[in-house]
């Protein structure tokens, strides 16, 4: 939740969204844009393709199925040809860090 002033011993607050358009063509096209948004969302496609699924206990981490760890790893053989014809190098970094990292980089607050 939201809370005054970001204190979570304050109370409660209840965003609002709104947005406002010039005209109703803007309106119309804002619209148009959220519906393809919206058909173009990767876990509806997932979902409805048997490709990956997400848990809220490992927010982050995708779960492949066949399917779509089959594509993935043809992506990913793409990219690296790509990345080799240009003369790149590629690096890799772990994704579990200890708990100093994110303290320096300020963000172990947030979590």
């Amino acid at each position: 939740g939201a809370y005054w002033r970001g204190d979570s011993r304050n109370e409660m607050l209840q965003r609002i969204y709104g947005t406002a358009w010039a005209n109703d063509n803007d309106l119309k096209a804002y619209l148009t844009m959220v519906e393809e948004a919206e058909r173009r969302d990767h876990r509806k496609i997932a979902r409805e393709m048997d490709l990956f699924h997400l848990q809220e206990e490992a927010q982050g981490s995708v779960f492949w199925h066949p399917k779509g760890w089959r594509i993935w790893q043809a992506l990913e053989q793409y990219v690296r040809r790509r990345i080799d014809e240009a003369g790149y190098v590629e690096v890799r970094t772990p994704q579990l860090l200890d708990s100093k990292f994110w303290e320096q980089s300020g963000h172990w607050g947030k979590y």
